[in-house]
């Protein structure tokens, strides 16, 4: 995925990021490590898949939410606040949201089952 956005331009993982280029490769190597994590632990595969999803689940909300509440703070301030600094919501951030949040979600909800399983919860 990380691949895909930098060759492709297409984010699917964290779309929530677009725009937000330290943030994101900090994400990114935040994944790397989860991976190496993995390699090395594997009996670590339930905890780190749970939260990184809730991690994704967070920055996906806060980063579909930012224009809205950018917008919102531009009518209240008035005059005070640059309109350049509004990102409007266009069908590329939609459909990024939509695979983003369907993907972690189910990573989301399948973590919790295995967790479940694996503790007889």
């Amino acid at each position: 995925f990380i691949l895909f956005d930098y060759f492709f331009d297409f984010n699917i993982r964290i779309s929530g990021l677009d725009g937000f280029g330290f943030y994101k490769k900090g994400y990114y190597l935040f994944c790397l490590i989860c991976a190496v994590i993995l390699y090395k632990f594997e009996g670590y595969s339930l905890i780190i898949g749970f939260v990184e999803s809730i991690i994704n689940l967070l920055i996906l909300f806060i980063g579909f939410l930012l224009p809205y509440f950018t917008f919102l703070s531009f009518i209240a301030y008035g005059a005070d606040g640059n309109v350049q600094d509004i990102h409007f919501y266009d069908t590329k951030i939609i459909i990024n949201f939509v695979i983003s949040g369907f993907i972690v979600i189910l990573s989301f909800q399948n973590s919790l089952n295995m967790i479940a399983r694996r503790y007889d919860l």
